[in-house]
């Protein structure tokens, strides 16, 4: 066998030992279902505060995320527990964004969700309803989480209006599940063995060839 013929065989089990390798590490860690990260389309949940509740405590309020912790006092409106004491109009809940059918008159309802939230027009929570939240009730709109830059899917199903204890309840989405990685953790380690010792073959056959 001439030199030539003998490089050329050696680059030639490099290109197929470079390509199997390839293909495993895409195996490994590409070939698994790809979610939006920023949309929240995982099961509904639903959130109740009650009327005469104590907005301060946790299981008043809806810890959506670090920092973002919905509930509302005896009378006024919705703020973010995590950095408000209170609610303050044009303003509350800090660290957030609301669309309606209210503020986005020419979207029908049935459009306004998170998996749109490219073409929905975002305000802060009094101006998207026009300071009349009982309009909310029963219309689909989308919380935007803007430091973290999530949309959740948010219904409101009930207001207490006329300063009656501040009572409210809404339906909203959660995370989407989790990737299901394509082997578990033990595959994964059998089959990187297993690449190691055809990557140790290729590379010893190729030194004597």
């Amino acid at each position: 066998m001439t030199a030539r013929n003998r490089r050329s065989r050696a680059r030639a089990r490099l290109f197929l030992a470079l390509f199997v390798v390839g293909v495993s590490a895409t195996m490994l860690g590409v070939a698994r279902p790809v979610h939006a990260e920023s949309i929240w389309t995982g099961p509904p949940i639903v959130f109740t505060k009650p009327s005469g509740a104590d907005p301060s405590l946790p299981a008043n309020q809806d810890a959506i995320v670090p920092g973002v912790a919905i509930t509302r006092g005896n009378t006024r409106g919705l703020y973010n527990a995590a950095t408000e004491t209170f609610f303050l109009l044009g303003t509350s809940p800090a660290d957030t964004e609301w669309a309606w059918g209210l503020n986005n008159p020419a979207v029908p309802d049935n459009e306004i969700r998170a998996t749109n939230f490219a073409m929905l027009q975002f305000d802060e929570w009094s101006t998207a309803h026009g300071q009349q939240p009982l309009a909310t009730l029963g219309r689909p709109g989308v919380l935007h989480i803007i430091s973290q830059d999530i949309y959740i899917d948010v219904t409101m199903t009930a207001w207490t209006s006329l300063g009656s204890g501040g009572g409210f309840s809404y339906t909203r989405s959660t995370p989407p599940p989790l990737p299901v990685p394509l082997f578990g953790a033990a595959g994964q380690g059998v089959l990187a063995l297993m690449l190691a010792l055809a990557a140790g073959r290729m590379a010893s056959r190729m030194r004597s060839a």
